[in-house]
Formats: C-alpha cells, sequence, structure tokens
C-alpha cells in the first residue's frame, strides 16, 4: 500500500485547524482545571443548572415559580459556605435572566430575584441544618419572604403572586423531598 503524503497532510491539516485547537486547548483547561479543583466543577455545574432551569422563560411569560436555582444555591450553601452559595444565587439567576432576555426587557424584575437568591444564598450558609430537605425549606420561606415585598411595591396582582408563591413551593418541596439527598450525596 502507498502513503499518500499529501492525503495525510490534508486529513491534519482538517484535524488540527484554528478552530478544533482551540476546543482542544479549552478541554484540556478545563480537566487539568478539574483535576485540580473539583469543587470548582461542582460549583460551575450548579450555576449552569441554576441559569438553564430558568431558560423556559423565554417561552411562557407566566408568574410560576419553576426553577433550579433554589436547589443549587442551597446544595452549594450547605456544602461550601455561605459565600460560595451567594455567588451560585447571584450568578444562577443573573446568567438565566440574560440568557431568555428577561434582564433587560425588565431590570426592576430582575433585581429582586438577584438580591433575593444571593441573600439567601449567604443566609443558608450559617444554618446549623443537616438535613438537605431542611435547608430547602429554609431557602424557600427566606426566598419568599423576600419576594413579596418588593412584588408589592411594583404593584403585582394578588392572584399572579400567589399563584407564583404557590407554585414555587410546591414545586420545590417535590425537588428538595425527592432529588436533593441524592445530589447531595453525589456531590459529597
Amino acid at each position: 500500500m502507498i502513503i499518500n503524503e499529501k492525503k495525510i497532510r490534508n486529513a491534519l491539516a482538517d484535524i488540527v485547524n484554528p478552530r478544533n485547537v482551540k476546543i482542544i486547548v479549552f478541554l484540556i483547561f478545563f480537566l487539568v482545571l478539574f483535576l485540580l479543583k473539583k469543587n470548582f466543577f461542582v460549583v460551575l455545574f450548579f450555576i449552569a443548572l441554576g441559569a438553564v432551569s430558568l431558560m423556559w422563560r423565554l417561552f411562557m411569560d407566566a408568574p410560576i415559580g419553576i426553577e433550579l436555582v433554589t436547589l443549587s444555591t442551597a446544595v452549594c450553601a450547605m456544602k461550601f459556605g455561605s459565600t460560595y452559595g451567594a455567588v451560585v444565587g447571584f450568578l444562577s439567576v443573573a446568567i438565566g435572566l440574560s440568557l431568555n432576555l428577561r434582564l433587560f426587557r425588565s431590570p426592576m424584575d430582575s433585581l429582586y430575584h438577584i438580591i433575593g437568591y444571593t441573600i439567601m444564598g449567604s443566609v443558608l450558609g450559617h444554618f446549623p441544618l443537616t438535613s438537605m430537605f431542611g435547608v430547602g425549606m429554609a431557602a424557600i420561606i427566606i426566598y419568599n419572604i423576600i419576594y413579596i415585598p418588593f412584588r408589592l411595591f411594583v404593584n403585582q396582582s394578588w392572584f399572579k403572586l400567589l399563584v407564583y408563591i404557590a407554585s414555587n413551593i410546591l414545586f420545590n418541596y417535590f425537588i428538595f423531598s425527592t432529588f436533593a439527598p441524592m445530589i447531595v450525596g453525589m456531590v459529597s
């Protein structure tokens, strides 16, 4: 079999193009970072999980409290402390609302979400609770206590406010009673 040098060069040029080199360098960088600092990737995963969970709002604008930011913030606050909880809460909401353009359409609406989750993450890091369910329920109570005055300040209807709070509590109750213990076990 004759080796065709031109075909080999073309194949290598296709593999080692600038785009593929950037991808390979990016993957190697994150692999090394992962090996050195595993907590960084756990926190990064929860920030992404929280942000992506807000993407449904891009397609539907309804007062429904379905999100995984509370879970992400509570897990990181419980496992890594209040600073991580506050950072995860802040970045999850800020990135999620930026991705679904809500941050730019309604900055005041977004501000109380960002403030609420940042405060919630900061406070949860100081809770002596050992139960993820207990931390989750505390997170829901803290967030909704912060949420109500902001929404009343911007004159939201009581019906929309109650729908949001009820759906947020029910959804997070389900998440923290079923999936959160498994997630905490995987993070430990």
